[in-house]
């Protein structure tokens, strides 16, 4: 009898997005947890949501991640999705993450933090809280969101002429840097996701609720082990997975 080849799932759009958590470890130290969570995107009832969602996770540097995550883009075949939205913060490192594993991808700047870096801008200008601050801010993430990315910057460059405040330098180089991902609008009416949700509940969910209770703190080697698993769990590969652990792990045990 003839054995059955797995069925490749292709996902005709994918949504990739990048993030980091920090967690404690032996000696007071805080380090850097890295995720892409990967998803396939479908709109139902004028939503967009990415599901199917599957993770991996290291604690290790920029290069050294970017490197090891292939292992994901390859069981998710994303390199043959139709199109890949990566929606992320804008992070340098994320940059280069996407540069090498999927230079392809429509990128799209994470929709919170373009509203949170308006936000911030509004509150240097006019003080938190103000109704000035909150008539500034509503009508740039209007003009944002609408597709008026050019005429945002121009109007924080302005703003930053006359103020010559900080804070709004800030924003305006965030988001002028970043302006070919600025096109809400037009995102929008492809049917692409415009935040980074799936990876922030994966920092959540996945790293922070085991690595972060109450006392805790790891050791670096015993962190990647734990991750192995945690990202099996919610990826919802356990039971392909075990098989394959569960030899090494009484193997390992019974070594005198």
């Amino acid at each position: 009898e003839r054995l059955q080849r797995p069925v490749r799932v292709v996902d005709p759009v994918q949504q990739v997005s990048v993030d980091g958590a920090m967690v404690p470890l032996v000696g007071g130290v805080w380090a850097e947890v890295k995720t892409v969570a990967i998803g396939r995107v479908r709109a139902r009832d004028g939503e967009v949501k990415a599901e199917a969602l599957s993770y991996f996770s290291r604690l290790t540097d920029a290069a050294t991640f970017t490197r090891l995550a292939g292992v994901e883009f390859d069981r998710r075949h994303t390199e043959d999705a139709r199109v890949v939205v990566a929606v992320n913060d804008g992070a340098e490192w994320i940059g280069k993450f996407l540069d090498e594993r999927c230079p392809d991808a429509v990128r799209v700047l994470d929709w919170a933090h373009a509203a949170g870096s308006l936000g911030e801008a509004g509150q240097a200008l006019f003080g938190p809280g103000t109704a000035a601050c909150s008539a500034w801010v509503g009508t740039q993430m209007r003009r944002l969101w609408e597709g008026d990315a050019t005429g945002v910057i121009a109007e924080l460059a302005q703003v930053e002429a006359a103020s010559g405040l900080e804070a709004v330098r800030g924003t305006r180089q965030y988001l002028e840097k970043r302006a070919d991902q600025l096109g809400y609008a037009g995102f929008r009416r492809q049917g692409y996701p415009v935040g980074s949700g799936i990876v922030e509940s994966a920092n959540k969910l996945v790293v922070e609720a085991r690595l972060k209770r109450s006392g805790m703190h790891w050791a670096a080697r015993h962190v990647d082990p734990l991750l192995a698993l945690r990202c099996a769990t919610a990826s919802r590969r356990w039971c392909g997975l075990w098989p394959a652990i569960a030899p090494r792990l009484h193997a390992h045990r019974d070594t005198p």
